[in-house]
């Protein structure tokens, strides 16, 4: 009888241990749960933009008065110092004002190897 006793003994001891294992998987599952939400709530906290959309607008409020669109001043022309004749310094003036924009092959050229 000694050796069926030693075997319930055994396999006592392996449930024992086999509950153990299951109860401290459960608890880190659930410790890891409870800090993923911790970890999120304070990533959330830390760029959501209530906290600072509300601050941004009492200043905003209180420092801005106009909120229409910035328009550059327009630019004096400058004569061209050959103006020999009229109608040639016009169609110079003409061609001067709109400047080509020149093409160049890209910096970095993706997907290369």
């Amino acid at each position: 009888m000694t050796t069926d006793q030693n075997k319930r003994h055994a396999a006592a001891i392996r449930d024992q241990a086999t509950r153990r294992v299951r109860r401290a998987t459960a608890a880190v599952v659930a410790g890891s749960a409870a800090l993923t939400g911790l970890f999120f709530g304070v990533a959330k906290a830390s760029t959501h933009s209530s906290t600072s959309t509300t601050v941004t607008k009492t200043t905003a409020t209180k420092t801005t008065t106009s909120s229409g669109t910035v328009t550059a001043p327009t630019p004096s022309l400058v004569q061209n110092g050959n103006s020999s004749s009229g109608s040639s310094s016009s169609s110079q003036s003409q061609q001067s004002s709109a400047p080509s924009v020149a093409q160049s092959q890209p910096v970095v050229v993706s997907g290369g190897s």
